[in-house]
């Protein structure tokens, strides 16, 4: 008795199942192995990083740290001495900034 699905869908379908089981199952696996020598070269030289702990200008030792500690102390202590016009010079910097974005 012949098969009930014979629609072309499904012979389409078997026909596909059927290349796809004739192709060798690990092409893509041999592709990337022929690939693998030029795209990853092996390298013969290391690369290291530099031994230093950066520019000088990027380094924050322990006198700059206290520095920027003194200069925040000192502006605390101006805010304090006037705190009505230091709250006027944040209120129009504020609002200069709100206006312009």
């Amino acid at each position: 008795m012949p098969e009930q699905n014979q629609s072309p869908a499904v012979q389409s379908l078997r026909k596909e199942q059927r290349q796809q089981r004739s192709r060798p199952a690990n092409e893509l696996d041999k592709a990337l192995e022929d690939t693998f020598p030029a795209s990853d070269p092996a390298s013969l030289m290391h690369t290291a990083v530099a031994g230093g702990t950066g520019l000088e200008e990027d380094r924050s030792g322990p006198q700059e740290q206290s520095n920027n500690k003194l200069e925040a102390f000192a502006v605390e202590r101006r805010i304090r001495e006037r705190p009505i016009a230091s709250l006027l010079a944040a209120a129009a910097i504020g609002f200069v900034f709100g206006v312009t974005r």
